[in-house]
């Protein structure tokens, strides 16, 4: 850049505008770029747009999101953090039908029973278990079974030897008609029993 003198000045202006008066001299910047306005724009240097038009530029800014998904710790990510594992149906134990390791039976949820050969917790329907297997024992009453007279139940889960039995035990009964003890209708003899298997008369 380099400055003009004061007739320098007045010799370009007369040369430029015919006679046009001039007053002060001016700094006039050399260098500019060519094809540059003197209007007052800026001499910064152009920066690169994306999109828009040289007087408004603009910048288009893109926003990616990413999403993942983490699991629980040793887990892949992207995977779920409880187990997608689908149990089985019908899983092994007492009532599948199979007799497994601590069964003595399994006869299927549905042949399973109290009253059958198979109890509902797999194991076999015994005398003296406590529970009547029907069409096989007459009574269970579990430990209270017993040969004893004038239990219920005796150890063959049969009813036990008593009074009203209608079986005459002579180290305890004088007499025994079963359903007739204590009523009208006697013996072949015609002696009437009553209700603890006592002979209401002396046999002759």
């Amino acid at each position: 850049m380099f400055k003009l003198s004061l007739a320098q000045f007045s010799l370009c202006c007369l040369a430029l505008s015919g006679g046009l008066a001039c007053s002060e001299p001016v700094t006039v910047a050399v260098g500019a770029e060519t094809g540059s306005s003197t209007g007052g724009a800026s001499t910064a240097p152009d920066v690169p747009t994306m999109g828009g038009s040289a007087d408004s530029p603009t910048t288009t800014a893109t926003t990616t999101t990413i999403t993942t998904t983490t699991g629980s710790a040793g887990e892949e990510p992207g995977t779920s953090g409880s187990s997608s594992e689908a149990l089985t149906a019908g899983a092994a134990g007492c009532g599948d039908g199979i007799v497994d390791p601590g069964e003595e039976c399994d006869d299927t949820i549905a042949g399973n029973g109290d009253t059958r050969y198979c109890t509902t917790d797999c194991t076999l329907n015994v005398c003296g278990d406590g529970k009547l297997f029907v069409g096989w024992e007459l009574c269970d009453e579990g430990s209270g079974n017993s040969d004893a007279y004038g239990s219920i139940c005796d150890a063959h889960c049969t009813p036990g030897a008593r009074c009203g039995d209608s079986k005459l035990q002579p180290e305890f009964e004088t007499c025994d008609l079963g359903v007739n003890n204590g009523g009208m209708k006697g013996d072949e003899q015609g002696i009437l029993c009553d209700a603890s298997c006592r002979a209401q008369q002396l046999r002759g």
